[in-house]
């Protein structure tokens, strides 16, 4: 079998994404969340060809929420990654291992505005543990990060 173009998709092939967590100082501490029609999300998006993880992220950031990475501050040595089963998008009826690397960052300008660019718009929420906002993706990305900034003193 020889290897699709391009931007052609293969079904039997993981399907990689990766996101940011934005945190803003305050009290409480509050997280990003981008609002779907049906759910929350945090940005995230797909790679692209020969696109790593922390640069995908970045790329996605900034075209969901319309906020520079100048603005913020990677929080360094936290990633969190997902791996689950979904639907091909462009192949139904089949299904493909999808692997999204989540990374954390700061807005370093709290007041700085979001343009929830492909999305209905979007929300600020308390970053306060135990989190109930959406059990098979944001509870467990969010109690992770909690989890690690307690190890790294704050």
């Amino acid at each position: 079998m020889t290897e699709p173009e391009f931007g052609k998709s293969r079904p039997d092939k993981p399907v990689r994404a990766a996101g940011v967590v934005l945190l803003r100082r305050g009290e409480p501490d509050e997280v990003l969340l981008l609002e779907h029609d049906n759910r929350l999300d945090f940005p995230k998006g797909h790679l692209e060809k020969g696109e790593g993880f922390l640069d995908g992220a970045l790329r996605e950031f900034t075209e969901e929420t319309g906020i520079p990475s100048s603005v913020i501050s990677l929080m360094h040595g936290f990633s969190h990654t997902l791996s689950y089963t979904v639907e091909h998008r462009k192949h139904p009826g089949r299904m493909v291992t999808k692997e999204v690397v989540y990374h954390a960052a700061w807005l370093e300008e709290p007041d700085h505005p979001v343009e929830a660019t492909e999305h209905q718009g979007h929300r600020w929420v308390p970053f306060t543990p135990p989190f109930n906002i959406q059990k098979q993706t944001i509870d467990e990305v969010l109690s992770n990060l909690a989890g690690w900034l307690a190890n790294q003193g704050g």
